[in-house]
């Protein structure tokens, strides 16, 4: 059993009709990167949650923990 982790911030951009589009996920090296680019895009004007993610890529069992949430992504983003 080989358990690792992903640090992703995914990133939701304001559309010109004002609705938050989802765009592709990033990996980072760090907790601590990944929550610097989800601040760094809120700042200019998105969202993004940034989060870890751990498990076994060989069984496929994978949990995963929020870091942060950064402007407001849209309600089913944090429903889930």
């Amino acid at each position: 059993m080989t358990v690792a982790t992903w640090f992703v911030v995914q990133p939701y951009e304001r559309s010109k009709k004002g609705r938050m589009i989802q765009r592709d996920a990033r990996e980072w090296q760090t907790a601590e990167a990944a929550c610097r680019e989800a601040e760094r895009v809120a700042a200019q004007g998105g969202a993004a949650v940034a989060f870890a993610r751990t498990g076994d890529p060989e069984t496929g069992d994978f949990a995963a923990v929020i870091l942060g949430v950064y402007g407001a992504p849209p309600d089913e983003v944090l429903a889930a």
